[in-house]
């Protein structure tokens, strides 16, 4: 793999994303978000700074992702849009994390030159949105598909596009990432957003890493920004409440039964995780140790 294949992989990764992004946005139902996330949309775009008059509503994504992208949120010129299916047995924090993103971008209007650059080079986006399915974890596939642009449109005007693309990219991420978490006001949540990333990225292939890097900041970086919210003593109420009703277990007497606390000790990092609620209430029901806890 020579140097030009790379650039031109890289190319057309962003290519992709650009055009499936359009092609999803144009294609969604108007259904608003679930309540839950209505909820968490206005918390986060307020914490932004944005005037209610001002708020992005959010909306329902239901639709399977295309190909093998994976977009849990993202936003359009008016919208912001919610993959509630694939998030549906995500952590809390996580969600949160995601909708906080997003209120970033649409703070920033961040669509608009999206917008334009579709409107630039219309010709070569409509081409990648017309090829189908595309393997975005191929490296190979993504390569062949960067070349037949290449062929097709001639190198300077891809190359063109793409640097427009990365740059606009790389200023967009690393500002939604930075902004975003700190906003979040919380280190449970970030911290649990570091995990993803670690997990998501180790999850692609070495050769296609560069390809999907945009500017987004590193698991590393994201457990820095965790670790001043900590040092702030920074957390979300939803977290605080999980906080109290941990202190409250450990203070009970039940918890002198090894067996008992070792139970337990299982189920409460599944609630610091906020992974299954409903399994953590029943845990807790068996060992009748607390009558009424708020979670």
């Amino acid at each position: 793999m020579n140097l030009n294949s790379k650039f031109f992989s890289i190319i057309l990764f962003s290519f992709y994303c650009l055009a499936m992004e359009n092609n999803t946005t144009n294609t969604l139902a108007l259904e608003p978000a679930s309540h839950d996330y209505q909820v968490l949309s206005t918390e986060a775009q307020l914490a932004l700074g944005l005037p209610v008059e001002s708020h992005f509503p959010i909306k329902k994504f239901n639709q399977p992702c295309p190909q093998k992208i994976i977009m849990p949120c993202f936003i359009s010129i008016n919208d912001i849009f919610i993959n509630e299916k694939f998030l549906k047995n995500s952590p809390y924090a996580l969600k949160r994390c995601f909708v906080f993103l997003a209120a970033v971008k649409a703070k920033y209007k961040d669509a608009e030159p999206h917008e334009i650059l579709q409107k630039k080079y219309s010709d070569i986006v409509n081409y990648i949105v017309s090829k189908g399915k595309i393997d975005t974890s191929s490296f190979e596939e993504i390569l062949k598909t960067s070349q037949d642009l290449v062929s097709k449109y001639g190198e300077t005007k891809v190359k063109q596009f793409g640097e427009e693309l990365k740059n606009l990219l790389k200023i967009q991420q690393h500002r939604t990432d930075t902004e975003g978490l700190y906003a979040t006001q919380c280190y449970h949540c970030v911290r649990c957003y570091s995990k993803f990333v670690f997990w998501n990225s180790s999850a692609i292939p070495f050769e296609l890493r560069a390809v999907y890097n945009h500017g987004n900041l590193s698991s590393y970086e994201i457990d820095e920004i965790a670790e001043q919210l900590e040092q702030q003593n920074k957390i979300c109420a939803e977290h605080k409440n999980t906080e109290k009703t941990k202190e409250m277990l450990k203070q009970n007497e039940f918890l002198a039964d090894h067996k008992n606390r070792e139970k337990l000790d299982q189920v409460l990092e599944e609630l610091h995780l906020h992974k299954n609620r409903e399994k953590f209430a029943e845990v807790l029901k068996e060992l009748g140790s607390v009558k009424k806890i708020i979670i």
